[in-house]
């Protein structure tokens, strides 16, 4: 079960499996501040209730401004686990350097591909 929630030309926002927030960045864009801004506003309305699982796809030739990432470093999202999906090298390289040095409080994995990552959070058990 899929569920759209918020679509813009710059990311969406659906429900996956009823506890699978995923949000989805457009190909071929620069996140801004605004856009990691909106999208955890998203995902906090979503969760007033309970913790969700969150997947975060970034699709190729997507980019991310240095605000933005430093943003998304510093805020503290309440999550039962959580997955990038990552397409390129070099956000490969800034998805490890975030991992290594802002550890989370609930478990964040790196995947290349959606279906892993969506398989990992469906089986992942609190």
């Amino acid at each position: 079960m899929t569920k759209e929630i918020v679509k813009t030309n710059r990311y969406s926002v659906t429900i996956i499996e009823t506890d699978i927030v995923h949000i989805r960045f457009a190909e071929a864009i620069c996140i801004e501040i605004e856009d990691v801004k909106a999208t955890f506003d998203i995902y906090q309305e979503l969760s007033e209730a309970q913790d969700r699982k969150i997947m975060v796809e970034f699709p190729d030739h997507t980019t991310i401004t240095s605000e933005a990432r430093e943003h998304g470093q510093a805020a503290e999202i309440n999550a039962d686990a959580e997955a990038f999906v990552i397409t390129t090298l070099a956000q490969r390289i800034l998805a490890r350097f975030f991992k290594t040095f802002h550890k989370k409080k609930h478990p964040f994995k790196i995947f290349m591909n959606k279906e892993e990552a969506l398989t990992w959070l469906i089986n992942y058990k609190k």
